[in-house]
């Protein structure tokens, strides 16, 4: 049985980010990394909650909240819910975003460029809470950019980027 601490060494390795996006895994090679979420879940040591879902064009956009460090409190998804509704998620994926220890484009036919790769940079954060925005599309999931930003304490939103050919 994995403790907790077990766990939350876990969740603060690049390696897990890599196999991993709370609320979507798939079957294969994310199986262990399903494991380690679910076991998280229920020692109450993660949470992830479902914030908003937009359509645009082919692509879905899900808006999700997940903490790496403890159950996110109701009034937190609440604002968080009102942060992201004012935020027009149909055009983030044709913006650039720059972030410490990492930065990424994206140009208009949504290819991926990357200057830097530190997906540790989200581990290491102190807010604990992070919102992921994922935009999908059933014509070529490869360069379908996983987008995010966190939300801190003191109102300000960082965003970073990644595409899921690098997390699987």
């Amino acid at each position: 049985m994995v403790t907790k601490q077990e766990l939350e060494q876990q969740l603060a390795t690049a390696d897990f980010y890599k196999k991993v996006y709370p609320g979507m895994f798939k079957s294969g090679k994310r199986k262990e990394a399903l494991e380690t979420w679910n076991n998280a879940l229920q020692k109450g040591i993660a949470d992830s909650v479902l914030l908003r879902e937009a359509e645009h064009g082919s692509f879905t956009y899900k808006v999700y909240a997940f903490s790496v460090k403890e159950t996110i409190p109701q009034e937190e998804v609440d604002v968080l819910k009102e942060a992201v509704a004012q935020y027009d998620v149909n055009q983030i994926r044709y913006e650039a975003f720059s972030v410490p220890g990492y930065f990424a484009v994206y140009d208009r036919d949504g290819k991926f460029f990357q200057d830097d790769y530190q997906i540790m940079d989200l581990c290491q954060r102190d807010s604990g809470i992070y919102v992921v925005i994922v935009s999908e599309t059933e014509k070529d999931e490869l360069d379908c950019p996983y987008i995010a930003y966190t939300y801190n304490p003191d109102g300000s939103l960082w965003f970073w980027c990644m595409a899921r050919k690098y997390i699987g």
